[in-house]
């Protein structure tokens, strides 16, 4: 071998130890990790329906593992209805500079946030049923529910409770609160326009935990069937006084009762309950998977307020993806989805930001919910 042939293998081996040495210093470059999106979450997590907040939590929790980008949710408390509380989240998310919001779940913390979003250009999205109110104080940058739109609800209810039970006298027991009085004014409407008749009609405060004065002027009334709308705790103590009371009519409810804390509270005062309820089409993979997932981490079957908190950070993701840190675009891009496919259904909404959802009935049959009508 020459001294020139021996000088090229050198530089050949030179060449291939340097190109070598250049490509592992380039894989070991760790790529620039996605930058970290901030959520603000504003829910009940403490006081009376701390336990629907609770599920909306463990749903955006399951939903963080299986999103296109990054994010860091930063949870607030106002007790659902602690007007102070979330106006300090509000001014604390647009301090930090958070420009998206899940929640809150009522009507008085919602409406009181709503001025600080839309003047701070931050997209929030109300976690509870749509109605009226809730559209009209929503803004450019609110989304005004994504659970059901109230009205519909009770409408469907309403027409199986006169089409299907022939009942054509109704009872009410309302909570003074806009959601609930909400419910009521769907129901009515409907129900009247059936041609039934509402022959009690009663209203109470968050802090009443007594109605038998109530009940017994229910009990007198004429009433075939009574309409609860309440939080669980207060519609646990109804019922069970109803039983103590001897009145046996049915009673009816709203989806929101599907939860511990309310039938581990009611007990057998809770057996032939019915309710209305968002259908939730479990042929679904993604929809089998997250019920899997959460009985997997929780220990318990998901109440429907978990499958929204799910598809509102989703949601999310979906619009962030589409539209960057433009948040009137991504807000524009929630209330424009047509058949989003959410672990809680296909989600649409339509010109007037109502969003369409299906519904069936169910029943608490030996302590369990058992669907009786779709």
């Amino acid at each position: 071998m020459t001294k020139t042939t021996k000088i090229v293998i050198l530089l050949i081996i030179a060449i291939v130890i340097i190109a070598i040495s250049v490509l592992i210093a380039a894989f070991s470059v760790q790529k620039p990790k996605k930058e970290v999106i901030k959520i603000g979450v504003i829910a009940p997590l403490t006081g009376n329906a701390a336990e629907l907040g609770q599920q909306i939590q463990r749903g955006l929790e399951l939903a963080l593992a299986n999103t296109k980008n990054k994010y860091e949710l930063i949870y607030e408390d106002d007790m659902c209805v602690n007007v102070d509380m979330a106006l300090s989240a509000a001014h604390k998310f647009s301090i930090e500079n958070v420009k998206y919001v899940i929640g809150p779940l009522c009507a008085p913390t919602y409406q009181a946030v709503s001025g600080i979003f839309n003047n701070n250009k931050i997209s929030f999205m109300h976690t509870s049923g749509v109605t009226p109110p809730f559209i009209q104080s929503s803004g450019e940058y609110g989304i005004p529910g994504l659970s059901t739109t109230i009205h519909r609800e009770d409408e469907f209810l309403a027409d199986y409770i006169w089409n299907v039970l022939d009942i054509k006298k109704m009872g009410l027991l309302i909570w003074n609160e806009e959601w609930a009085i909400e419910h009521r004014k769907g129901f009515v409407n409907r129900f009247k326009e059936l041609g039934g008749e509402i022959v009690f009609d009663e209203q109470f405060n968050l802090n009443q935990a007594d109605f038998r004065t109530e009940l017994t002027k229910l009990k007198n009334s004429g009433a075939e069937g009574v309409f609860i709308v309440a939080l669980n705790f207060q519609t646990a103590n109804i019922v069970k006084q109803m039983k103590e009371l001897n009145i046996d009519i049915p009673i009816f409810s709203q989806f929101e009762i599907e939860d511990p804390a309310f039938l581990d509270a009611a007990g057998d005062a809770a057996e032939g309950v019915i309710y209305v309820y968002p259908k939730i089409n479990t042929s679904n993979p993604e929809t089998r998977l997250f019920i899997e997932k959460y009985k997997e981490k929780y220990g318990t079957s998901p109440n429907y307020y978990a499958f929204i908190g799910y598809d509102s950070l989703k949601l999310y993701d979906f619009a962030i993806n589409k539209c960057g840190d433009d948040t009137l675009c991504v807000t524009k891009t929630i209330l424009g989805v047509k058949d989003f496919p959410g672990v809680s259904g296909k989600i649409s909404f339509n010109q007037n930001k109502e969003i369409l959802r299906e519904f069936v009935i169910k029943e608490i049959r030996n302590g369990k919910p058992v669907i009786v009508f779709e």
